[in-house]
């Protein structure tokens, strides 16, 4: 027996027409989504590691810069020239396609 999400909840392996299958339509966004993601992860695995870290702590986990300070052990200045040049390198690669 298989479960099923019709009225009984079981369907009968001896008895083939007692379920239907569905066609399920993909225009192709959810692949397109999945692939714009992976450019995304990908990207942001070229970046160096202190730009890594400032961009997603700030993107991701949406810490302010003095939080990403305190965790990183940062000046303010650094931790800004970190979101600059990661934000410029993740541009580039999105970008060329790398």
């Amino acid at each position: 027996m298989k479960k099923s999400g019709k009225e009984s909840g079981w369907i009968s392996l001896e008895e083939p027409d007692s379920f239907q299958v569905t066609k399920i339509e993909d225009d192709g966004t959810e692949a397109d989504r999945k692939y714009e993601h992976q450019q995304l992860y990908m990207a942001i695995k070229s970046l160096t590691a202190h730009e890594q870290a400032v961009i997603l702590l700030f993107y991701m986990e949406e810490k302010s810069i003095k939080e990403i300070m305190d965790i990183m052990e940062m000046p303010s200045g650094t931790v800004r020239s970190c979101l600059t040049r990661g934000r410029q390198h993740l541009k580039q690669y999105l970008e060329n396609g790398n």
